[in-house]
């Protein structure tokens, strides 16, 4: 499962990545966000990978890693937060083949108070924001 919201006020994308989401959910999902109006190419993400059971391989995350790159008008900050070994295995790998964007830092945390931390918005409850976003 896959879903996110979109804080104006934060400039910030929440996104929550649970359970067994395919490779075409997670296109689909990019072009729901790209599309949405709320949206900005100039805001931060992070992405809560703390549920996700599924083990993608290896040639799947290369299929992700090598989306053409979205023009940004300045850098932005993501991200991941996978505290079990296999989520930060398979994000670890995403951020290695994907490294290569000087207008993307991805970074990858276990735990999402460091990754805030990071991102300059240490002041917003993101645990309860992944729950609501999981019970949506």
């Amino acid at each position: 499962m896959l879903n996110y919201k979109i804080l104006p006020e934060h400039r910030l994308v929440v996104v929550c990545d649970w359970a067994e989401s395919s490779l075409n959910q997670i296109f689909e999902l990019d072009q729901r966000l790209q599309s949405d109006p709320c949206f900005s190419k100039t805001y931060d993400a992070i992405m809560d990978a703390s549920h996700l059971v599924r083990n993608y391989t290896r040639h799947e995350i290369e299929n992700l890693a090598i989306r053409p790159a979205v023009s940004r008008p300045s850098p932005i900050k993501i991200a991941i937060v996978a505290p079990t070994d296999l989520s930060f295995g398979m994000s670890r790998m995403y951020q290695i083949l994907t490294g290569n964007d000087p207008m993307v830092d991805l970074r990858v945390f276990r735990d999402s108070c460091t990754a805030m931390k990071w991102l300059g918005r240490e002041d917003l409850d993101i645990e309860r924001m992944f729950q609501e976003i999981r019970s949506a």
